[in-house]
């Protein structure tokens, strides 16, 4: 099995930008105060409030990914977001997302990529998974996928 976060996925209108190089996710929860002081109790308390997250990635720099990222940061669409393994039994997250921001770096000598930011928009899945490829993503051109 694939471990978790070896894999982002993208899908922007259909089109699966797998992103295998460099990945993060991070969740967060705020709290609300929740304390009421009766007599000697003067322990603070608190509840759950909204949850949100962050996301980035890197991708390996071609005209049609770097297009397809522009086009959705520009249009203000929303994208998909498989983080995880992508083989059978694997766990993975899966959310719908925004892009807030895409940085290219071109060094003389080496790769040009683009890195990614996002933010996950609603509800944040834990999945597993299963046979048939139910995520609607053709893993196997994601895997392969070369411009």
């Amino acid at each position: 099995m694939a471990e978790l976060g070896k894999y982002v996925l993208v899908k922007i209108d259909g089109t699966v930008i797998p992103a295998q190089m460099d990945s993060q996710l991070s969740l967060t929860s705020g709290i609300i105060e929740t304390t009421e002081i009766s007599g000697s109790n003067r322990y603070k308390t608190y509840e759950y409030d909204e949850k949100e997250g962050d996301c980035s990635f890197s991708v390996q720099k071609s005209d049609t990914i770097e297009a397809y990222l522009f086009n959705a940061w520009n249009s203000s669409a929303k994208i998909e977001i498989w983080y995880g393994g992508i083989e059978v039994g694997d766990k993975y997250f899966y959310f719908s997302a925004l892009i807030t921001g895409i940085s290219k770096s071109d060094p003389n000598s080496g790769i040009s990529n683009i890195s990614v930011s996002i933010k996950p928009s609603g509800v944040i899945q834990y999945l597993t998974v299963l046979p048939n490829n139910p995520t609607g993503i053709n893993i196997e051109y994601a895997q392969d996928y070369n411009d």
